[in-house]
């Protein structure tokens, strides 16, 4: 058993073929994320199929929404009544669950430095159960620069990145607001889930 389960044998050949998946999912080769696995050590052919089998789910439906992974992680754990923070709220799209989550009992702090996003939060959310903030988190408080991605504004932040598809994306710096994640503490009770993009 201990030879069965071991990174040559198993684990492997299942990071090849993911990370073969992670990539776009019109440029996935089926194909070839089976063959990185295949020719892996001691891989049997039971593995290689079931590995053949998740590849062509995936590519079928259209890749891995990892926004959706996420929503299903979280709502295991958060209940009514807790306090929850989004750091990087963007739109709203994961904070609108939160707040449906912690119930009208909860609370939910909400951060946002991009004036735009925030804008669109602020007409979105109201209600005694929803703080929201128009600042970026950071290890200082004050102004700090931060980077628009223009075109792709959910993946901006503090430092320029690699973008997921570089031709549509313009970075754009700006000064945003800054504040410690430590300074709104003290407004919660206690804390749930924090999710921090």
């Amino acid at each position: 058993i201990r030879d069965a389960v071991t990174w040559e044998c198993a684990l492997e050949p299942l990071a090849l073929a993911v990370g073969t998946l992670l990539k776009d999912p019109g440029t996935v080769d089926v194909g070839s994320s089976i063959h990185a696995a295949a020719t892996a050590p001691s891989v049997d052919a039971d593995f290689r199929a079931r590995l053949a089998g998740i590849a062509q789910a995936v590519q079928r439906s259209g890749g891995i929404d990892y926004e959706q992974m996420l929503e299903r992680h979280y709502t295991k754990i958060i209940r009514p009544g807790d306090a929850v923070m989004d750091v990087g709220a963007h739109t709203g799209r994961h904070l609108s669950k939160f707040v449906e989550s912690v119930g009208t009992r909860g609370h939910v702090l909400g951060f946002e430095p991009l004036p735009h996003a925030y804008a669109i939060l602020h007409k979105k959310f109201h209600g005694p159960n929803v703080t929201l903030h128009n600042v970026a988190l950071t290890d200082m408080a004050g102004r700090v620069e931060f980077v628009h991605a223009e075109g792709a504004p959910e993946e901006s932040g503090l430092r320029q990145r690699i973008y997921n598809k570089p031709e549509l994306v313009t970075p754009r710096r700006i000064e945003v607001s800054a504040q410690k994640l430590d300074h709104y503490g003290g407004a919660l009770r206690w804390l749930r889930f924090i999710k921090i993009d």
